[in-house]
């Protein structure tokens, strides 16, 4: 199982510079509020991210996604799992952009134990596999997520 921490500088001005994209946003797969928009995988921080997922399962990812995430305030995400093809794994990368100063919290596991991240922490975990929340954000959080199938 895939568990991993990680940095990004320059976080906050990442979110800046896309917030200026064309981006188009839609409705979360959890219908709880969250945004998400797909991001162009040419993007340097999207490609900083990717490489950051490939070290840490280590090979070359061939095929990702790539999205921004916005919670808006009074929105959070229920406690799952992700489903997938037997036999796959779904490694994800979350790098966070902003952070509520309090809410907005990851939880993995079960019972759930708090991932406390900061701006510019990526978090790097098999959603799959792996039971996941995100507690009622209190302010606006940004997360530029990558994912792939391995």
């Amino acid at each position: 199982m895939i568990l991993h921490r990680t940095y990004m500088p320059g976080a906050a001005a990442i979110l800046e510079q896309l917030l200026y994209e064309p981006l188009f946003w839609e409705q979360g797969r959890q219908a709880t509020g969250y945004l998400k928009a797909n991001l162009k995988q040419d993007l340097p921080c999207v490609k900083f991210v990717a490489d950051k997922l490939s070290e840490v399962i280590g090979n070359e990812i061939e095929s990702f996604d790539s999205y921004l995430l916005h919670y808006p305030e009074g929105t959070y995400i229920p406690s799952h799992t992700d489903d997938i093809v037997f036999g796959r794994k779904h490694v994800r990368a979350n790098a966070t952009l902003r952070q509520p100063l309090t809410g907005g919290c990851l939880h993995i596991g079960t019972p759930g134990f708090p991932v406390h991240l900061s701006v510019g922490d990526i978090f790097i975990f098999e959603p799959n596999a792996m039971e996941h929340y995100v507690t009622m954000c209190d302010q606006d959080r940004y997360v530029l997520s990558v994912g792939t199938i391995i």
